[in-house]
């Protein structure tokens, strides 16, 4: 079995990203793009899922959002989205891996899946709607940020992430606030943009992060599909390998 590499890549003046190829030439051909869009604030270490979507046949993006980690810019001064929107431009040029200094070649014409959690679930909600997503699938994502929970209030969000992550997360003087009005950066209130019949959301009942209900309430006004589980917290990303949630996803994708 070859070994998959992550290489290393930069999209743009800001965005710094990680990426891995398929290692078969049938895989390759198949022309699949997973571009992981995670939670914040959290860590960027994807490296299981991403072998794990490569050897699926994935090509597959991590990029990291602006004003975070190696990217440059401010945390939220702009949309999150832009900074997915950039990678789903990019990924139809050769990516150059900045450690070999060797330029891999994506396919010209991807069919591009966006996986996405929690804060990253907004922004994959948000670009559902675009012409060259062919699927999204969402795991316990943020659909509206007016719904708070008392686990992860927005308030206290700032003081939070700079104690944790330090310089992980440069945040403009706004920061986490700025998403309390739900005018950015929201699905909720962005459901023109929003293509439900591309969306699967998982969600678990007992989420005390992200409530249930404000994927329930997105799920019947977008037709996305919610599936519903009675356990699992907070999903994130890495719930992609579990194998019931794999044939699930990918009878949704196929």
């Amino acid at each position: 079995m070859k070994k998959i590499v992550i290489h290393r890549t930069r999209i743009g003046k800001d965005i710094v990203a990680e990426f891995a190829v398929p290692t078969s030439e049938k895989q390759r051909a198949q022309g699949r793009v997973a571009i992981l869009c995670q939670g914040a604030p959290g860590m960027p270490g994807k490296s299981s899922l991403m072998d794990f979507l490569a050897r699926k046949g994935f090509y597959v993006v991590l990029p990291r959002y602006r004003g975070t980690w190696e990217s440059a810019g401010k945390f939220l001064e702009t949309d999150p989205t832009e900074d997915v929107r950039e990678v789903l431009e990019a990924v139809h040029k050769p990516l150059v891996s900045l450690y070999e200094e060797t330029a891999y070649q994506f396919p010209k014409n991807p069919k591009i899946y966006i996986f996405s959690s929690s804060f990253g679930g907004s922004a994959g909600l948000l670009l559902s709607g675009h012409k060259k997503v062919e699927r999204v699938v969402a795991f316990s994502p943020v659909t509206d940020w007016r719904a708070q929970s008392d686990t992860e209030p927005l308030p206290t969000m700032n003081t939070f992430t700079k104690l944790v992550y330090g310089e992980g997360y440069r945040l403009s003087k706004k920061g986490w606030m700025k998403l309390a009005k739900g005018d950015f950066f929201n699905p909720m209130t962005a459901l023109q943009k929003i293509k439900g019949s591309k969306i699967l959301i998982f969600h678990a009942k007992d989420d005390d992060v992200v409530p249930l209900s404000a994927s329930e309430l997105f799920a019947d006004d977008s037709g996305a599909t919610l599936m519903i589980s009675k356990r699992g917290g907070h999903f994130g990303l890495n719930e992609v390998m579990e194998p019931e949630t794999w044939r699930e996803i990918y009878k949704f994708i196929k």
